[in-house]
């Protein structure tokens, strides 16, 4: 790897405070969320729908714009919004505060990128956790059953107590945390061989992110499952509308009653393996791949660009 050190130290230089840092990092989060919002939804709605009809990306947007709106493309935006701005600032403080420290321990290595992104991916998922739920599960309602993210709050907590805001997040710090320190990894390691021009970073930033998302999609699918079945799971004490909403989106999806009983990830896993067949895993695949490399190419573009900006 070329002058590895090197180019550390002129991306510390670039980096005049950890705010900044912060900042720049949530920016681009910002950007890339609103501009991939319609194939975030599309991916979310192809992973948790059961069997293979409707699963693909196409199908789904002409019903969501049909049956919804076109506005429905950014159904669960605001809460997006918040998690994307809070996970890109975090992940990114973090990887350059770990990267810091790790070369001030350590010095300069081949593993740095990959473990201090490993390290910033798991911080920035555990803090910003209940806000991916909340947005996977206002995607997913063609019909609604929670109202907003306050009232999404309530009735989380409501349903299945402070613990319910977690639902799903060990397999997806097994999911995120790889992910995203190959993402760094990839990312410095191309970068690096390049001359930094904002074309080479998008192009690096596009590949990295595409190539973390293939590697880990079936733990995103899985994910997904394991955080709108529980909404859709029938409760006694419902109200009239609440039920009939559950019931309209159980239909939509094609998830049976049984299917929102299994409550650990491997009877959701062994479920989809024996009824839909090992392609279940890879479900929205397409729009992921499109909506990844988009996200990561904005985010390390928009990230740097920042930077550079704060150093002048």
């Amino acid at each position: 790897r070329r002058v590895h050190g090197e180019k550390h130290t002129r991306m510390t230089a670039q980096n005049p405070t950890t705010a900044s840092t912060f900042v720049c990092g949530a920016v681009a989060g910002f950007v890339a969320r609103n501009v991939v919002a319609p194939l975030d939804l599309l991916k979310i709605r192809s992973q948790v729908v059961t069997g293979p009809h409707l699963a693909r990306s196409f199908e789904l947007m002409k019903r969501a714009v049909k049956n919804e709106g076109y506005l429905s493309l950014w159904k669960g935006n605001w809460p997006a919004i918040l998690l994307n701005t809070g996970f890109s600032g975090i992940s990114f403080y973090c990887h350059d505060k770990f990267l810091e420290i790790w070369k001030q321990t350590y010095g300069p290595s081949m593993f740095d990128e990959f473990c201090c992104g490993a390290g910033a991916a798991a911080v920035a998922t555990v803090g910003t956790y209940p806000l991916d739920l909340i947005r996977t599960r206002l995607a997913t309602q063609t019909v609604r059953i929670d109202h907003g993210l306050r009232n999404s709050f309530k009735h989380i907590i409501a349903r299945d107590g402070f613990v319910g805001l977690y639902a799903g997040v060990p397999i997806t710090l097994v999911g995120v945390v790889p992910a995203m320190a190959m993402q760094f990894a990839l990312f410095g390691t191309l970068v690096d061989r390049t001359d930094r021009s904002t074309v080479a970073i998008v192009a690096c930033g596009g590949v990295s992110g595409i190539v973390a998302k293939v590697i880990t999609m079936p733990i995103d699918v899985l994910k997904r499952r394991q955080q709108v079945h529980p909404l859709l799971r029938e409760q006694k004490w419902l109200e009239k509308w609440e039920g009939e909403a559950i019931l309209v989106n159980r239909r939509e999806y094609n998830i049976t009653v049984e299917q929102t009983s299994k409550r650990n990830i491997l009877e959701v896993a062994r479920w989809m393996l024996v009824h839909e067949g090992p392609a279940s895993f890879f479900k929205g695949t397409s729009a992921a791949v499109v909506k990844s490399g988009l996200t990561s190419a904005i985010c390390f573009v928009l990230k740097e660009m920042c930077t550079n900006y704060h150093s002048k």
